[in-house]
């Protein structure tokens, strides 16, 4: 299974991760480390850049501002 392959990953590159990403959110896949980011947010848009689910562009969700008068 890919996750077992993957936790595995980690237990073997433990103290790397520790000592180059401590406090981060690493990106392992299958048998690769793809990067570590500050963020939980930050790591699933690099999950999904990279694994191909993103689509050509984002959109920021922002309340419209009204004119001020």
């Amino acid at each position: 299974m890919a996750l077992e392959n993957e936790l595995a990953l980690m237990g073997k590159m433990r103290d790397e991760l520790l000592r180059n990403h401590e406090g981060k959110f690493v990106l392992i896949h299958r048998s690769d480390l793809h990067g570590a980011c500050d963020s939980i947010g930050t790591a699933m848009l690099a999950i999904a850049a990279t694994m191909g689910w993103w689509r050509k562009g984002c959109l920021q969700i922002k309340r419209r501002q009204h004119a001020k008068n």
